[in-house]
């Protein structure tokens, strides 16, 4: 895990209002590269409220994963390496039964029907790494997450360091959102807690890579939605 520290409870403004320029999927971008764009309804672009996430304690540290997107123009297929229990270099497969219905972790799976699994109520860190040259917009269904850093687009790829990078970070007042912008050979940090049970897809937001394989789909719990 990296070593950053936990989200802070600091009083905040209530949204964000840095929005600037225009991202790869229509929507605009913020000064940490991640897009505006609202597919589903959720407010995604305000800052973390004056108390802190529902549940923050001040002190725990998340649990971290670090993926990275990979893509092939060979046959054209496009993924997301790093995810427990799977093979890199491989796209997602969709399974034979929507996630969304029922126990989604348990039936209409194939090999690589890559699921991240986690607890009710945990605190999850994405370290997102993008060694490919295009903008991939990453859109979270079910909860918003935290942007706790961005490296913004590079002229050659860097992997998100927690070192020399620590400075980009903003683990006091980060914006709120449910989708972003991971820059080409760049990074992006996303932190969120688990509080919604069920199975929620996580996926580049061109669609053509979505379809392509570069998806995963968030567990919580044994993934049977609390409604």
């Amino acid at each position: 895990p990296s070593a950053l520290k936990p989200l802070a409870q600091t009083a905040v403004p209530a949204r964000g209002t840095d929005d600037q320029g225009s991202g790869d999927c229509g929507g605009s971008t913020d000064s940490s590269g991640a897009s505006s764009a609202d597919t589903d309804g959720d407010d995604d672009d305000s800052h973390s409220d004056g108390g802190g996430p529902p549940g923050w304690d001040g002190s725990a540290q998340p649990t971290s994963y670090t993926l990275t997107l990979g893509g092939s123009m060979t046959g054209y297929s496009w993924w997301v390496d790093g995810v427990p229990g799977y093979e890199d270099g491989q796209p997602f497969e969709f399974p034979t039964t929507p996630l969304v219905f029922g126990r989604a972790a348990t039936h209409g799976l194939k090999p690589n029907t890559k699921l991240l699994r986690t607890a009710v109520g945990e605190w999850v860190e994405l370290v997102i790494n993008n060694p490919t040259a295009m903008n991939h917009p990453f859109h979270l269904h079910g909860q918003t997450f935290y942007v706790v850093g961005s490296s913004g687009r590079q002229t050659a790829y860097a992997a998100f360091n927690s070192t020399s990078d620590a400075a980009l970070l903003n683990a006091v007042d980060p914006l709120e959102k449910d989708t972003l912008d991971v820059p080409g050979f760049g990074w992006a940090v996303l932190r969120f807690q688990t509080n919604n049970a069920g199975a929620y897809f996580f996926h580049c937001h061109i669609d053509y890579h979505l379809a392509t394989g570069m998806s995963l789909v968030v567990v919580t719990g044994d993934g049977t939605p609390a409604w």
